[in-house]
């Protein structure tokens, strides 16, 4: 929630600033049925955090297993937000998430940035 709130949100200062925006998550928010900007960006985090973990020697055990951890997140985020998407649901956890995302991207797009656990959005109150 965090990561869509600050950094897929953020407010630009510079004509640079609105291109990455705009390619970070606007393309998202302008094709929200497109599964390839999910794509870009689940790639590019991957390679990142490859980047960040050249040195085995350096950081150890423990930054493996955060980065683990941050992997199978994001891709659980990913999977959700793309299932959201994708498909309609007729009842249950489904329908309740589409529901609500799609408010973010049709009615309040400065809320509810919680896809795959709107919980979030209550605690830091950016909920409706």
């Amino acid at each position: 929630m965090l990561i869509h709130r600050y950094l897929f949100h953020f407010v630009p200062r510079s004509r640079l600033g609105v291109a990455l925006a705009y390619l970070s998550h606007g393309v998202h928010h302008a094709y929200p049925r497109d599964p390839i900007a999910s794509c870009c960006r689940s790639s590019l985090a991957c390679r990142s955090a490859r980047s960040c973990s050249r040195s085995p020697s350096e950081h150890g055990p423990p930054a493996f297993a955060l980065l683990a951890g941050f992997a199978l997140g994001y891709l659980a985020y990913d999977l959700i937000h793309y299932r959201v998407h994708a498909y309609e649901a007729d009842s249950g956890v489904f329908k309740w998430l589409r529901r609500y995302h799609f408010q973010h991207h049709f009615s309040v797009p400065d809320r509810q940035f919680g896809v795959s656990t709107p919980i979030w959005d209550y605690i830091f109150r950016t909920g409706r």
